[in-house]
Order: C-alpha cells, then sequence, then structure tokens
C-alpha cells in the first residue's frame, strides 16, 4: 500500500502533465506547500468558480463550514490541495451527469443531520431531486 505522500504526489504527477509544474507550491509565511496549487493557479481556479455559470457553487463553498476555499491557520485552502475531495467532486459535477438527468440542481457542502443526536454533516453534494448524497474521500483512506 502506498502511504498519503505518495498518493498526494501521483496526482500531482498525473496533474503535471497535464497543466505543468509551474502551478504548484501554495506560499504562506515562507512555507511552500509543494502538493498543493500555487496561489495563481488557485485563484485561477477560484476566478472560474466564480464565472456567472458556476457563481452559485462558489457561494456554497464559500459560505461552508469546511472553509473549502479560505487559508486556515496558516495553511492553504483545502481545495488547493491536489488530493482535494472537494475539488474532485465540485469538478465532476458542477456541469451535471447523463446518469443524473443533466441535474445542475446539485448543492456543494450540503448540511446533513444526523438523527439522533444533535450534529450535522457537511456531505460534498447533494442531488435533491435524485435524492442522491456524495461523500468523497482521498487522504481519508490512510486512517
Amino acid at each position: 500500500m502506498i502511504s498519503k505522500n505518495e498518493f498526494d504526489y501521483f496526482i500531482k504527477k498525473n496533474l503535471v502533465d497535464v497543466i505543468g509544474n509551474d502551478c504548484f507550491g501554495y506560499e504562506i509565511e515562507d512555507k511552500s506547500y509543494d502538493v498543493y496549487y500555487n496561489k495563481e493557479a488557485y485563484n485561477k481556479f477560484i476566478s472560474k468558480m466564480q464565472n456567472i455559470k458556476y457563481n452559485k457553487f462558489y457561494n456554497q463553498y464559500n459560505h461552508g463550514k469546511g472553509s473549502e476555499l479560505k487559508e486556515k491557520r496558516n495553511m492553504p485552502p483545502k481545495m488547493a490541495s491536489v488530493a482535494s475531495s472537494s475539488r474532485f467532486c465540485y469538478l465532476a459535477l458542477r456541469d451535471g451527469y447523463k446518469q443524473f438527468n443533466n441535474s445542475e440542481d446539485i448543492i456543494f457542502e450540503h448540511s446533513c443531520r444526523i438523527k439522533g443526536i444533535n450534529a450535522t454533516a457537511n456531505l460534498d453534494a447533494y442531488i435533491p431531486k435524485a435524492n442522491i448524497y456524495f461523500e468523497v474521500k482521498c487522504h481519508e483512506i490512510f486512517s
């Protein structure tokens, strides 16, 4: 079995083959995170999310409780990680899919109550018309 770091570098290697090597290395306080998009590449990703077609999804992430789009505790935004399950889910579902009736009625960062306890879980996505929930896992498989 591979380690979490090997997993991240495997994903990065595949991304490098597609987008080149100059898109990585998010820097905060003189520290570079090499398995994260750099700020320029990440801001380009975010600007695409903010266009009129995807803006409602940007707002869902921006207002979500997972801090997916923002730096937190001197760490890059979660969505800037090469192994971001939220980014994988977003890219896979943002345009809808035939198997889900081309539904664009998708809610990302869906808050789901947990019956029996006073808590909620934030799921990666939910398609209300089809009653389909998505929870994508990447790093969690290593713990």
